[in-house]
Formats: C-alpha cells, structure tokens, sequence
C-alpha cells in the first residue's frame, strides 16, 4: 500500500509512549503499519467489506485516511490518533470501551479498533 500526508516518522519508543500515554496495548501489524506510514491518505482507493450488525447485511466502504500519531504539543488536527481517542472516550462517550479510532471514511465515518483483550484487533464502525 502506497501512502502520501503521512505523519512525522515514529519509532518503537514513540509508540510505547503512545501507548503508555492511553493505558492501551496495541496490535503489532497496527504498530508495524504505523512504523512505516504513521498515517495518512491511501493513494489509491483501500475498500474493505463489513456486515451491519443492525440489518445483518453486508456493505462496503473505503478508507479515506488513517489518523496520526503526532507529539502533545501539536496543535489540534483532524486526524491526530490521541486527541481523536480523548474526544471520543473522554467527552463523547461515543465509543466503546478500550476502541482507538484509526481511519475514517469519505462520509466522515469513524472506523475504530478494540484494543480490549476480548477482541483484540478487531475493527468497527464507531
């Protein structure tokens, strides 16, 4: 996968600071990806099929852009991974327990990861 308005570059000790920052574990190909991109816009469309757990149908999406693990001192961005977890966690109360939102959709939908031990990895629309 080709990727462009990628974040600055990370490394393991930035990422175990993330974690260590939001008490979470996160997957090791999230990480691996995260090493290699930190982010950003697909260059080409990244599609991916999910079943709604309301109508029990099937559908499909794309990825629009994955957030970005930036420094605390950046001033608020769309796509910021920690501020976007705190919004949703810590003011919103609009996501589940112990889920990181990592992409969103051209419609503005947030796609999430659980990072709980139940169902570790997995994702979700949020």
């Amino acid at each position: 996968m080709k990727m462009e308005k990628t974040g600055p570059s990370l490394n393991n000790n930035s990422i175990s600071e993330f974690e260590k920052q939001l008490n979470i574990r996160l997957p090791q190909d999230y990480k691996d990806f995260m090493l290699a991109h930190n982010g950003g816009t697909p260059k080409e469309d990244w599609a991916f099929d999910f079943v709604d757990v309301i109508t029990n149908k099937g559908d499909s999406s794309v990825i629009s852009s994955f957030f970005v693990i930036y420094g605390e001192e950046t001033k608020a961005r769309y796509d910021d991974l920690r501020k976007s977890y705190r919004i949703i966690h810590e003011m919103e109360k609009a996501a589940p327990p112990l889920t990181l939102p990592i992409a969103d959709d051209p419609g503005g939908n947030l796609i999430g990861m659980s990072v709980a031990e139940k169902d570790f990895g997995q994702c979700i629309f949020l």
